[in-house]
C-alpha cells in the first residue's frame, strides 16, 4: 500500500508533480538582465560606490552632493535596473568590491 498525504489523500508522486508544476508556472519567464549601459555616468558611479558598500551619506561625501541627492540617485539606479534594493544593485555590478574600482578615488 502506498503512503498518502493524510489531508489530501494524494500519493507522494502526485504531490511532487503538483508542486513541480506549480513552481514552474509561478516562475514564468525570466525578466531581462539589467542593462548597465542605460545608466548615466553619474548614476553608474553611484552604483559602483553602492556596490562597494558605501552608505548614502558616504556616497554624498564622495560625489560632493547633498544627502537627498545621493538618496535619489540610489533610488533611480535601483529603479532603472529593476532591482529591489541596493544589495541587488551591488550584485549586478561587475567588479563590485574590487580595490581598484573605477569610481573609487
Amino acid at each position: 500500500m502506498l503512503a498518502t498525504c493524510a489531508r489530501c489523500r494524494a500519493t507522494p508522486a502526485v504531490t511532487r508533480r503538483l508542486i513541480e508544476t506549480s513552481l514552474r508556472e509561478a516562475r514564468g519567464p525570466r525578466p531581462p538582465a539589467p542593462q548597465l549601459s542605460d545608466l548615466t555616468e553619474r548614476k553608474l558611479a553611484v552604483l559602483q560606490l553602492t556596490a562597494h558598500g558605501m552608505s548614502n551619506a558616504e556616497i554624498a561625501d564622495a560625489r560632493v552632493v547633498s544627502h537627498s541627492t545621493a538618496n535619489t540617485r540610489v533610488a533611480h539606479v535601483c529603479a532603472k535596473l529593476g532591482v529591489r534594493d541596493r544589495v541587488q544593485a551591488g550584485v549586478v555590478t561587475p567588479g563590485a568590491g574590487s580595490p581598484d574600482h573605477p569610481a573609487i578615488d
